[in-house]
């Protein structure tokens, strides 16, 4: 389902009137996203909108959110950082390896792929049991969850 054919869908499904979006600095992102909002008559709303990429990382973690990469598709990450949930100190040693190979440390341009395991508002964390990494290209690795379960957490909100 495309973009379009699946904001149609919930706009409809559940009266939504506007969408919230994390794109930080692609507008090619924002603009596929206010075009087609504008075309359905939803109001977009992206508070992240070039936000210092840094910060953003940091505050992330901070912020209680828990994630894995799971694609790597730039020179200067290497695979082993795939597959497991990022600590503050894998989130500085992304920061310092943006700096020295010159990408994006939020992954906006297309350096990478995450996988959002856990956040503030989960009623449950996502725990990846099995998982595989595979190379694709000679700076492009993927990481394939086999497996995954589903665990509540014991002061989730709701």
């Amino acid at each position: 389902m495309d973009l379009r054919n699946a904001l149609n869908y919930i706009k409809n499904e559940y009266g939504i009137i506007g969408i919230v979006t994390g794109a930080l600095l692609s507008d090619y992102q924002r603009m596929r996203i206010n075009i087609v909002a504008r075309e359905l008559g939803l109001r977009v709303y992206s508070p992240l909108w070039r936000k210092d990429q840094v910060r953003y990382l940091r505050e992330v973690y901070r912020y209680g959110f828990r994630f894995m990469l799971t694609s790597i598709s730039v020179y200067g990450i290497p695979p082993s950082m795939l597959g497991h949930v990022l600590d503050e100190d894998d989130i500085e040693e992304l920061i310092r390896l943006a700096n020295k190979y010159g990408f994006n440390p939020a992954l906006e341009g297309g350096e990478g792929e995450t996988f959002v395991l856990d956040a503030p508002l989960f009623k449950y964390r996502v725990e990846v049991t099995d998982g595989e990494v595979v190379r694709q290209g000679p700076h492009e690795w993927i990481y394939v969850i086999k497996s995954a379960q589903l665990v509540p957490k014991p002061n989730a909100i709701g």
